[in-house]
């Protein structure tokens, strides 16, 4: 909620994070009642909302396939490469409050947060780069993997 939100920014803020309020036509665009804009240590822009628009009927795919399994553990994960991980580590587990389910030091340096049941929602891993390593959805039929890559 709005509260929340303010909450969240306050708490941004008092950890030295630049918060700014996203415009209206791009919380329209999110299709959410309001959003805030920070960047994480490694300058990948996050935005944060509320009141996200609910769709009155279930999504509909372009292509026939046996649907994703979301539920209570969300729609998969994502993994991300920075090349320093350990401000990147301080920021979501200290600020963001994420929990940390596991962490290893080799063969390089990779931290897994969880928000919910699901093992990790968030990772990152140590790399020169700083991008997308990937995301991971689930679908109930493995079929639809293949029909996905094609």
């Amino acid at each position: 909620d709005a509260a929340t939100l303010d909450a969240v920014a306050a708490r941004l803020e008092s950890n030295s994070v630049r918060v700014s309020r996203g415009s209206r036509a791009l919380a329209d665009e999110r299709r959410v009642a309001d959003l805030i804009l920070a960047n994480d240590p490694g300058g990948n822009r996050i935005e944060l909302f509320h009141g996200p628009e609910i769709a009155s009927e279930p999504f509909q795919p372009g292509r026939n396939i046996g649907g994703f399994r979301t539920g209570a553990q969300g729609l998969g994960h994502v993994v991300m490469q920075s090349a320093d991980i350990d401000p990147m580590i301080a920021f979501y587990r200290d600020v963001m409050g994420f929990g940390v389910s596991d962490f290893y030091d080799k063969p390089f340096k990779a931290c897994f947060f969880h928000v919910n049941p699901r093992h990790h929602s968030f990772a990152l891993i140590q790399n020169e780069k700083t991008t997308v390593h990937h995301l991971m959805m689930e679908y109930f039929a493995f079929d639809d993997v293949g029909h996905g890559l094609d």
